[in-house]
C-alpha cells in the first residue's frame, strides 16, 4: 500500500503539463456542449487514433485495460431495473453501417455496425456508479466527462445485459455529465436491436436492407442507454451508409454528403423526447411514393422497389387517418414527417417507432387484382392501430411495462375507428368491436383457464418477476381486455367526458410518462366539471376494479319471484379439471344497463356479490353489450326471454342480441331461441341462413365491393367453413381449372384470373380433390414471392378435411347442417384473421 510519505513529488514540467492538459479539455467540453456540429472533429481529439482509416474500428480490437469483459454474474437477472441515479438529457448517437453489395467493398468488417455515443446526463443523486443497458455489444471505450474535467474511471464491468462503471469519487447532485461509449458489434439476425432484412430481388438476387426493432428492451442491443421507457431523452442520428443506399431515422434528413469514398454520412434532426424503445433507423435501397396531410406533414411508404406500386392505398389511409387522429385527439403530430416501411424479415406485425413506424412483409401492400377484401382492411387496421401509438404510447408513454395496457389498450380502442374513416365509414365500427375486440378479450382469459394452451393471464396492471420476460405481457389481456374495459369506460361517463378527459390527458403530459391514476384524474375532471358534481362517480376506484384482477366476471340471474330477480357475480375458474362458475374473492364493479319487458333500458351498480332488481317479469342484461362480462339466466328466466326473442326481438338492438346469442353459446343454451336464429337477417347476432350457392354468387360478384365487405367477409367465411364438412368441388371447379392453366414455375399471384378473394378457398378445396392441382400448389409454392398469396398456401395444411360424428344417421337439410354446426362455426368464424 502506497502512503502520502512514499508518494513520489511534482515536478516543475509534470505541473505544466497537467495545467496543459486541462485547458485542452476545458475546451473539449465547450465544443461538446456549445458546437454538435463539431461531433467529428471533437472525437477525434478525445479519442486515440484507431488502426483503420476513417471511423472505423478494427473488428477485433482489444478494449480499455479497466474494462472487464469477464465482469458476469450469476445473478443477473432477466429484468434489470436500473438505479435512478443519472438521467439521460440527449443523445448523440453516430453509427456506420458495412453492408456488402453497394459502393463498400466487403472486407472483415462486413456486415458489422460500430457505433459511438455520447449521453448528456444530469447527476439526480450523489453517487460513484453509473449504470447503463448493453448487451451482446463490443465494448472499446468508455470515457466520463464532467462539468468541467475527465471523471476518473476505477473499472468498467461488463454485465449480461447492464455496463457498470465505477468512478475515483462521487458525482455531485444536480451536476451535468457526458457518457462517452465507443463499441461495435455484429449486425443481428432475430429481428433484435438493429438486424439484417436481406430480402431476394425480382431478379433472384440478394439485395441487404438493415432496420432496427427496440420494443420492449432490445434498444440495449444496439446502443448503450438507459432502456426502459421512462429514461426519454432527444436523440441526435448520424448515420453512416454504403453509397448506394438511403438511410431513414425518427426526424426528418438534415444533409447527406460522401464520406470515405464508400459511403455517405447522413445527419437528422434531433428526436421529440422520447423512450429508448422508440429509436428506429433503417439501411436500404427501397422506393417510396409520398404525400401530404392536412397539415403538411409529409408521409411516405418505403418498399421493395417491385412493390411500391401496390402502397397507393396505404399511403392515401395513413394522410386520413392522422388527419382524423390530430382532430380527435386535439394535440397535432408533433413532426414534421412520417415514413412507413415494409420490411421481408420482421417478427411482429409492425412498430410504432415515432417517425418511423416499421411493417412486416405484407402489411403495407395491397392490390385489388391480388389482395381481397379482407386484407385491405387489416392494413387500414394495423396501420391506424400504429398510428394511434404516435399519441399513445409516443407522447404520453407509461411508466414502465407493467402499464403497457396504456399504450397498447389505446391503440386497440382506436385502430377501428382510424380504419373506418380510412374506408369512408364502411366498416361499421361499434359492431366489429364487439366480434374483434371485446369477444377476443372474452374468449382469451376463458382458454387461458385450460392446459397445456399457453396464455399468459395476468391483471392489466401487473407486477414482474426477475424470471419475466417483457414480451408475453403484449397479449390479448394488454391489447383486447384494456381495450374493452377502456370502451366500457367510455360509455360509464360518456362519450364527452372521455373526450375532454383524453385531450387534457394528452396535452398536459406530452413527452412525459405516467401511471394509469393520470387518466382517471383527468377523466375525473370532465366528469365533475360536465356534471356539476351532482351525479357521485369514483373513477380510479371503479377502473381499478378491473385493471388490478384477472378473469372477468360472470353474473348469475335468477327469478326469484314473479316479479324479483337476483343478480349474483361469480368468476369462471378451473375446478376438478372442468371450468367452473365459482365465487370471486372480490367484487368487480360492474355497470349493468337492463331492459325489462317494456324495453326501456335501465342502469345500476353491481359493487358486490349480489343485488335484486323489483318490479320485473324479466331482465335482460348487458344491454347493446357495452361491458365486459357474460350473463347466465337461470333456466326460468331464460324460456321467458327466449319465448320474447322466438316471437318478437324488436325490442332488443342488433347488439343485445348479438350479447344474447353469444352468451347463450357458452352456457349451452342457444336450442331455446332456434325460431328466432332462423328468422335473424343481421349478420352480427347470428351466420344469416342461405344456401350455399348463394353465398358464393354473392362473393364472385361483390368481392371487391369496399361497401359490401361485411356481407362478403361473412358468406366467404362460412363456405370455408361449410366446406370443412362437405365437398365443396362442384362450386369452384371452375376456378380449378382456371388456375391450372398457369404452369408450374409461374407466380400464382402475377398467373391467376382468379380474384383475390376466392383464392384461398380454391387452394383448399382443390388440394383435398384434386391430385393434379395439388401437385401444383406445392410448386406455386416455392415460386411465389408475394406475402399475401404466401399466407393463402400456409393455412391450406388447416383447412384439411374434418371428421364430423353426425347427430343422426339420416340425411339433413342444410338448414339443419347448420343450425347444428352452429357453435363450431362460430368458433371458426369469430376468431379468423391476422392480430
Amino acid at each position: 500500500m502506497e502512503t502520502d510519505a512514499e508518494k513520489p513529488k511534482p515536478t516543475e514540467n509534470s505541473n505544466t503539463l497537467y495545467r496543459l492538459f486541462l485547458v485542452i479539455f476545458g475546451l473539449i467540453i465547450i465544443f461538446i456542449f456549445a458546437a454538435p456540429q463539431e461531433f467529428d472533429k471533437i472525437l477525434k481529439e478525445i479519442l486515440p487514433p484507431s488502426t483503420t482509416d476513417g471511423p472505423g474500428f478494427p473488428i477485433s480490437p482489444k478494449p480499455h485495460p479497466k474494462i472487464l469483459a469477464n465482469g458476469y454474474k450469476t445473478d443477473d437477472s432477466t429484468i434489470f431495473r436500473l438505479p435512478n441515479l443519472i438521467s439521460p438529457i440527449e443523445y448523440e448517437l453516430t453509427i456506420q453501417a458495412f453492408l456488402p453489395g453497394f459502393g463498400y467493398q466487403a472486407d472483415s468488417r462486413n456486415m458489422t455496425f460500430e457505433g459511438e455515443v455520447l449521453i448528456k446526463s444530469e447527476v439526480l443523486e450523489s453517487t460513484n456508479q453509473i449504470f447503463l443497458h448493453a448487451q451482446e455489444l463490443n465494448i472499446l471505450q468508455v470515457k466520463i466527462m464532467g462539468e468541467e474535467k475527465a471523471e476518473e474511471l476505477q473499472e468498467v464491468i461488463i454485465h449480461r445485459n447492464y455496463i457498470e462503471i465505477k468512478l475515483a469519487k462521487d458525482l455531485e447532485r444536480s451536476s451535468k455529465i457526458t457518457i462517452f461509449v465507443k463499441y461495435f458489434a455484429k449486425l443481428r439476425n432475430d429481428s433484435k436491436g438493429f438486424y439484417d432484412t436481406t430480402y431476394i430481388d425480382e431478379n433472384g438476387q440478394p439485395r441487404v436492407a438493415v432496420v432496427t426493432q427496440m420494443e420492449p428492451d432490445s434498444a440495449r442491443l444496439a446502443v448503450p442507454c438507459f432502456d426502459e421507457p421512462a429514461y426519454k431523452a432527444v436523440w441526435k442520428m448520424t448515420i453512416i451508409h454504403p453509397i448506394g443506399t438511403q438511410s431513414l431515422s425518427n426526424n426528418d434528413l438534415i444533409d447527406t454528403k460522401e464520406y470515405d469514398n464508400e459511403f455517405l454520412i447522413s445527419t437528422f434532426l434531433d428526436s421529440p423526447k422520447m423512450s429508448s424503445y422508440l429509436l428506429a433507423f433503417f439501411i436500404s435501397d427501397f422506393a417510396h411514393i409520398q404525400t401530404y396531410t392536412r397539415a403538411g406533414i409529409r408521409v411516405r411508404v418505403w418498399a421493395r422497389a417491385e412493390e411500391i406500386k401496390n402502397m397507393e392505398m396505404a399511403l392515401i389511409s395513413a394522410v386520413k387517418i392522422i388527419d382524423k387522429f390530430e382532430d380527435d385527439f386535439g394535440v397535432a403530430y408533433p413532426m414534421t414527417k412520417l415514413d412507413m416501411v415494409e420490411v421481408k424479415v420482421f417478427e411482429a406485425g409492425a412498430m410504432e417507432n415515432w417517425g418511423l413506424v416499421t411493417y412486416r412483409d405484407g402489411c403495407l401492400g395491397y392490390n385489388e387484382k391480388l389482395d381481397n377484401l379482407r386484407r385491405k382492411r387489416f392494413v387500414r387496421i394495423i396501420i391506424a392501430h400504429e398510428l394511434a401509438h404516435q399519441w399513445f404510447g409516443n407522447l404520453v408513454t407509461m411508466e414502465f411495462w407493467t402499464r403497457i395496457w396504456l399504450n397498447e389498450g389505446f391503440a386497440t380502442l382506436f385502430e377501428l375507428t382510424g380504419a373506418d374513416v380510412a374506408a369512408k365509414m364502411n366498416y361499421n365500427e361499434r359492431n366489429h368491436f364487439l366480434l374483434e375486440v371485446q369477444n377476443d378479450a372474452l374468449r382469451y382469459e376463458y382458454l387461458s383457464l385450460f392446459q397445456p394452451i399457453d396464455l399468459p393471464n395476468h391483471p392489466m396492471t401487473f407486477e414482474l418477476k426477475k424470471s419475466d420476460k417483457i414480451g408475453t405481457f403484449f397479449s390479448g389481456i394488454s391489447y383486447q381486455k384494456a381495450a374493452s374495459v377502456l370502451s366500457m369506460i367510455r360509455k360509464v361517463v360518456g362519450k364527452s367526458v372521455f373526450d375532454e378527459g383524453l385531450r387534457n390527458y394528452l396535452k398536459e403530459n406530452q413527452y412525459k410518462n405516467v401511471v394509469d391514476e393520470e387518466l382517471y384524474k383527468h377523466l375525473q375532471k370532465s366528469y365533475d366539471r360536465q356534471n356539476n358534481q351532482v351525479e357521485s362517480l369514483n373513477i380510479e376506484s371503479f377502473a381499478k376494479s378491473w385493471t388490478t384482477k384477472t378473469m372477468f366476471p360472470v353474473v348469475f340471474v335468477k327469478k326469484i319471484a314473479e316479479d324479483q330477480v337476483a343478480l349474483k357475480q361469480f368468476v369462471f375458474a378451473k375446478q376438478n379439471e372442468t371450468i367452473q362458475m365459482v365465487d370471486m374473492e372480490e367484487a368487480w364493479d360492474i355497470p349493468i344497463y337492463y331492459q325489462r319487458e317494456l324495453g326501456k333500458t335501465e342502469f345500476l351498480w353491481l359493487k358486490k356479490d349480489h343485488v335484486i332488481i323489483e318490479n320485473a317479469k324479466f331482465v335482460v342484461l348487458n344491454v347493446d353489450s357495452d361491458a365486459l362480462y357474460r350473463v347466465r339466466y337461470d333456466d326460468a328466466l331464460w324460456q321467458i326471454i327466449s319465448e320474447q326473442l322466438n316471437q318478437d326481438d324488436s325490442m332488443f338492438s342488433v347488439q343485445t342480441k348479438y350479447r344474447l346469442v353469444s352468451d347463450s353459446t357458452v352456457f349451452n343454451q342457444e336450442l331455446a331461441i332456434v325460431e328466432y336464429l332462423k328468422r335473424e337477417t343481421e349478420k352480427l347476432p347470428i351466420i344469416p341462413i342461405k344456401k350455399l350457392e348463394e353465398r358464393w354468387k354473392n362473393v364472385v360478384e361483390n368481392y371487391a365491393n369496399d361497401e359490401k365487405i361485411h356481407e362478403v367477409e361473412l358468406d366467404y367465411n362460412t363456405i370455408v367453413t361449410q366446406c370443412k364438412f362437405q365437398n365443396c368441388l362442384p362450386i369452384v371447379q371452375k376456378f380449378i381449372d382456371q388456375m391450372k392453366t398457369c404452369g408450374p414455375t409461374q407466380q400464382i399471384s402475377q398467373c391467376s384470373t382468379v380474384p383475390a378473394q376466392l383464392r384461398e378457398l380454391v387452394y383448399c378445396v382443390g388440394k383435398k380433390y384434386d391430385v393434379e392441382f395439388k401437385e401444383l400448389v406445392e410448386k406455386w409454392r416455392l415460386v411465389e414471392r408475394r406475402a399475401s398469396e404466401v399466407y393463402y398456401f400456409d393455412r391450406i395444411e388447416k383447412c384439411s378435411p374434418k371428421e364430423y360424428e353426425r347427430k343422426s344417421a339420416g340425411a339433413r337439410t342444410k338448414h339443419n347442417f347448420e343450425m347444428e354446426q352452429y357453435e363450431e362455426m362460430m368458433k371458426e368464424l369469430r376468431y379468423r384473421g391476422i392480430h
